[in-house]
């Protein structure tokens, strides 16, 4: 039996402790405290009259249960939880609770299927309706007799256990493997059942074997590693990111969570807790955490909504079991409180969570095998944050290799589309597509649609990145090549954050002549300002120029926003429905359209190449010089003027087109074969700092900076006499000085030396 008293009763010793805790209770619960008989007697009769017609159309199409079954379940937890509220009158709530209980196990199946098509004979209802059930029937125990416990627990494990074991887990019956299904499916179905399996197994012999079984499968889920025929990637990444990103991962663990705790709670043993692959959660919901005018929000990539209202219990477990308390201290700014009967139970665990001695969070976050990435300037309310995507989930995928968002000042300035409910018409004609994304079109078409459900053999990655935050110069690589392998020979986004501009240079080279566009979705009004694109959100104003090419046309759209119908307070929200039945919000699209060309140099051997270089400054920033852009014969040299000189040039040869040449650039200050070199210079112009991106060799004024005889990323900051490096495989360096040429053995990864002064 669950040990459950443990965590309900410290749910309701601390109700009128805690004001937010109290209050969410209170939504919850709703109207169950003075629930009629009559109300009762009327759900039950809707009960009756769809299982008539469930057991007369064993073949159906459809679910005739639609909503009912939900609807009572979660009555039962909330009578269930009331009993330990209102003790004078226990009896009478787990009596009613019981009511529902027995509607809902009295059920034919409880496989709601998609779309209104039965599919599996266990599918995601199946394995919540069986932890839920096994949630009421513990709360009820003490009201039940033993014939009465004993139906009830045997059509739990007829309706939901061993659906669920022989649809997934059985070695001969099963319908999906771990290979074929979504990842978070396989985990929710099979640990709902294993709470029930835990729940039952002192009044069923059965259900002990069902539980090893469960727990074996479990593992298994943790520990997947892909699989090629399936374009399939792991459950867990080398990163500590999950593959579904973060609101599925709080899905995918939403009953394995209960599973591991009641198991724990009863036996004191702690075996069940993976925390080789859940030790890094915490670092990674943070990463993705961003201020809005609305408050904090999370980054919205894929199917994920920008705030997790749903399954918060997991957060609250997590951060007990890893000792995490600082992530619901992060988490408590962008939600309402706890609003799910999991919730309640496991709220208290998590708020006497222990908060780890704060060190400095980190600002450059790179996933390189999901292929996300995260570069920010801090965590509060005036920051810049920025973060990419170039992978795909395999399942949730949308069309949107290469899209980013972009948050500065407590604003939202370039957003994504985010998503709706899944049975709208506009998720497949809109959310999914690459127009709801900040993506590369090529022809008016982005990724391939058969990612969608096929997935892809050639992900997106992050296979460069270059952190000199100190010195005002970080770097990210993001190729999303693979997945436009269709229309594109290469694509690769190049981003330069400096301390008061985000640049993106794209370098793409398609299979045939194309029109190229760019699609920005902008948080506000975006007005033609000179060569600029004001970006205006209430008060704020955001500089953002399309410098290359020049050869362009720009035009604004109308686009969708975030729709879910999650309200404020999820399944409790009492406009949810009214939510679910308005239009999706609408956005502005900037979209920016150009050609590839190819260029009269003879190196160039290759024709359908093209640049695009996006300069966005900080929200609020205003350069009292205009970005220039110098367009030489095989570079491209970006100059922003203010007190300060930045300078960054992208190597035209440096972009792979010839084998056996090495990518030297010449001009009247620089020798290199790097393929970005940035430099920043005082009002003096004097060469403060210098950085390289992928090189072998830089010279700035005929003087020898660094170099070596592998392609690596440096830096060297004469304010902080400073070298940093950043190399594939150790290899010797040569950095200049003043008093001549040092060698050094530079370390795979990256490497910090206090040697060098620049000039």
């Amino acid at each position: 039996m669950l040990k459950l008293d443990i965590l309900a009763q410290e749910f309701a010793q601390n109700l009128d402790r805690d004001s937010i805790f109290k209050m969410c209770w209170e939504k919850y619960c709703g109207d169950a405290k003075d629930y009629k008989d009559e109300k009762l007697e009327e759900l039950e009769k809707n009960f009756a009259d769809a299982l008539a017609i469930q057991m007369d159309a064993p073949d159906r199409d459809y679910d005739p249960f639609g909503d009912l079954t939900e609807e009572a379940c979660d009555l039962g937890c909330r009578f269930g939880l009331l009993s330990y509220v209102e003790l004078q009158h226990r009896e009478k709530y787990l009596r009613q609770a019981v009511r529902m209980l027995k509607l809902v196990t009295g059920a034919d199946s409880w496989a709601r299927g998609w779309r209104g098509r039965q599919i599996y004979g266990a599918d995601l209802s199946t394995g919540s309706l069986s932890a839920k059930t096994a949630i009421i029937f513990a709360m009820c125990e003490s009201v039940m007799g033993q014939e009465e416990k004993k139906k009830i627990a045997e059509d739990i494990i007829r309706v939901g256990i061993e659906p669920c074991v022989n649809g997934w887990l059985d070695p001969v019956k099963h319908e999906h493997a771990l290979d074929s299904m979504g990842h978070n499916w396989w985990m929710v179905i099979i640990c709902g059942a294993g709470v029930a399996a835990w729940a039952l197994k002192e009044l069923d012999d059965r259900c002990q074997g069902y539980f090893d079984l469960i727990v074996e499968g479990m593992r298994e889920w943790f520990r997947y590693p892909g699989n090629v025929l399936q374009n399939k990637k792991p459950s867990f990444l080398s990163s500590g990111d999950y593959i579904e990103f973060i609101g599925y991962l709080t899905y995918g663990l939403s009953t394995y969570s209960m599973m591991e705790t009641f198991y724990r709670l009863e036996t004191g043993k702690g075996d069940l807790f993976e925390a080789e692959y859940l030790r890094g959660f915490p670092d990674v919901y943070r990463a993705f955490m961003y201020f809005t005018k609305d408050g904090l929000r999370m980054a919205n990539f894929g199917d994920s909504l920008p705030f997790v209202t749903e399954h918060q219990h997991v957060l609250y477990y997590l951060a007990e079991r890893l000792e995490r308390g600082d992530m619901l201290q992060w988490h408590e700014q962008m939600t309402y409180g706890p609003n799910q009967y999991e919730d309640m139970l496991f709220y208290m665990i998590g708020k006497k969570a222990k908060v780890p001695r704060q060190d400095p969070a980190p600002t450059f976050a790179v996933y390189p095998d999901s292929g996300y990435a995260v570069v920010r300037t801090g965590y509060g309310k005036n920051d810049r944050f920025f973060a990419i995507k170039t992978g795909e989930s395999w399942n949730h995928n949308h069309e949107d290799a290469g899209t980013f968002i972009l948050g500065d000042g407590g604003h939202a300035v370039i957003v994504d589309s985010g998503c709706c409910e899944y049975s709208r018409a506009a998720y497949q004609d809109y959310y999914v597509c690459p127009w709801a994304h900040n993506v590369i079109l090529v022809n008016q078409k982005g990724v391939s649609n058969e990612n969608l459900y096929a997935g892809t053999k050639f992900h997106g990655t992050i296979p460069d990145s270059f952190n000199a935050e100190e010195s005002g110069f970080q770097y990210l690589l993001a190729d999303c090549t693979g997945p436009y392998a269709d229309s594109c020979y290469r694509l690769y986004r190049h981003v330069v954050l400096l301390k008061d501009w985000t640049v993106l240079i794209d370098d793409i080279e398609t299979w045939q002549d194309a029109e190229i566009s760019q699609l920005l979705h902008i948080q506000g009004t975006p007005e033609m300002c000179g060569n600029a694109v004001m970006i205006r959100d209430d008060e704020a104003e955001t500089l953002l120029y399309h410098m290359y090419p020049s050869e362009k046309s720009c035009s604004v759209h109308e686009g969708l926003r975030d729709h879910k119908g999650i309200g404020k307070w999820g399944a409790a929200d009492p406009d949810r429905k009214k939510l679910l039945a308005q239009d999706p919000p609408k956005g502005k699209v900037l979209q920016c359209k150009f050609a590839t060309k190819e260029r009269s140099a003879a190196f160039y051997t290759k024709d359908n190449r093209a640049k695009q270089i996006i300069l966005v400054g900080r929200t609020g920033y205003k350069p009292e010089i205009e970005p220039r852009l110098f367009v030489g014969e095989d570079y491209l040299e970006l100059i922003l003027e203010n007190e300060q000189t930045e300078k960054v040039l992208f190597n035209l040869h440096a972009d792979g087109r010839d084998m056996h040449v090495n990518t030297w650039l010449i001009t009247e200050e620089l020798y290199t074969d790097a393929s970005i070199v940035y430099r920043r210079e005082s009002s003096g112009h004097k060469l403060e700092c210098a950085a390289m991106v992928n090189g072998s060799l830089l010279k700035v004024s005929e003087n020898p900076v660094f170099g070596s005889m592998v392609k690596l990323d440096a830096l060297t900051d004469a304010k902080s006499n400073k070298i940093i490096f950043r190399t594939s495989m150790d290899c010797l360096v040569s950095v200049w000085q003043e008093d001549g040429r040092k060698s050094l053995h530079v370390k795979k990864g990256v490497q910090e030396e206090s040697c060098y002064v620049v000039g």
